[in-house]
């Protein structure tokens, strides 16, 4: 039975590598209860003897879909955790408050926008954009990239490019 202390305070159990490295040690300390929101284990509660793995989603992308501009040009939507929609077309990231903010004339809910004229077009397949995600990272087709960071999301011709943080190839800010 998970036992209780004052208000927000549990008995928690963390686990340590021993030096062998093949097995871990249990240690029960008294802490907070904390959640970091990226999909990290932040504390094991204890549940009598038996640890309990407490971990949320890291996937900041919730759906996908296809659909076409009013000029014809294909386009991607992308729902991210929050409510809110990145279109992908192949000149421009736009971001949306949500998904009836994409069709409104007069900009209304429009977070950010980043015109990619100075960069060589989007590739696209069947007019998906988007070729793999996991956590902030969005793979393109032509092994471009799209890193979502708590201040922007940023377009990167390669992987190593994005790992260095270095030739970014357009922002799209979020503050």
């Amino acid at each position: 039975m998970l036992r209780s202390r004052p208000q927000g305070w549990v008995e928690w159990a963390a686990f340590r590598p021993t030096p062998d490295r093949h097995t871990r040690h249990l240690t029960r300390t008294s802490a907070s209860c904390d959640s970091n929101g990226f999909g990290r284990i932040v504390a094991i509660p204890v549940l009598g003897d038996n640890p309990i793995m407490i971990y949320g989603p890291s996937d900041i992308i919730v759906n996908s879909a296809t659909f076409t501009l009013s000029n014809g040009e294909p386009a991607e939507q992308i729902w991210l955790r929050g409510g809110t929609v990145l279109v992908i077309s192949a000149t421009a990231l736009a971001l949306y408050k949500d998904e009836a903010a994409i069709g409104d004339p007069l900009g209304n809910g429009l977070i950010a926008l980043t015109d990619l004229s100075g960069v060589s077009p989007l590739a696209h397949q069947d007019g998906h954009f988007m070729t793999e995600h996991r956590a902030g990272y969005i793979g393109l087709h032509g092994e471009r990239l799209l890193l979502i960071t708590p201040v922007a999301i940023q377009l990167f011709d390669d992987r190593r490019d994005a790992l260095q943080n270095r030739n970014e190839r357009a922002r799209l800010p979020l503050e």
